[in-house]
């Protein structure tokens, strides 16, 4: 199990390095790392993880394609969002952690709240990054720190790492992308 969560983190790695520099492969990395963790979450019965890594697929099967048609480079498409654009999508996920926390409660999960406003904003992150908006680093910062804590709680120490070094860079990106805005 630890090769598949190792394998399923350098892929991750690979994904964040590859799109903070803008990088059209960063996608088939992300996919990979996804598909890997839905093996890795199944095996050890972390379902609603193994939930979230399904969307990551398709969403990478998306900004795969979202760049692809739209170009290799940032230049002509890279874009910053005002908040007052921004504030719908983030208030409507604060809204909806309540009751997927409750419904993720419901079935088991011992994190439900917490793990119901990672994968909120984890969508939500991974929506604007497949759009190059700016912004999608500074949700993707506090969603990794929240991650690295849960996963700490859950003893998958390798994955928490991941999350920890995923924060920093998600600086990284966010300073790439704002240079090339």
């Amino acid at each position: 199990m630890k090769l598949l969560e190792t394998s399923a983190a350098v892929c991750t790695l690979l994904y964040v390095w590859l799109a903070a520099r803008g990088i059209i492969w960063c996608w088939p990395f992300g996919i990979a790392g996804a598909v890997l963790y839905i093996i890795f979450d199944v095996h050890v019965k972390y379902y609603q993880d193994a939930l979230v890594q399904t969307y990551y697929v398709f969403a990478g099967i998306y900004g795969l394609y979202y760049w692809k048609t739209h170009s290799n480079t940032f230049a002509d498409v890279y874009v910053s969002r005002p908040l007052k654009e921004m504030w719908l999508p983030v208030a409507l996920c604060a809204v909806l952690v309540l009751p997927f926390g409750y419904l993720f409660s419901a079935l088991g999960n011992a994190y439900s709240y917490l793990d119901s406003a990672t994968t909120l904003f984890s969508f939500l992150a991974t929506w604007y990054t497949a759009r190059k908006v700016l912004q999608s680093w500074l949700i993707w910062i506090l969603v990794d720190v929240a991650l690295a804590i849960q996963f700490l709680l859950k003893s998958a120490y390798i994955t928490s790492s991941l999350y920890l070094l995923l924060a920093c860079m998600a600086l990284y990106g966010y300073a790439q992308w704002k240079q090339k805005l």
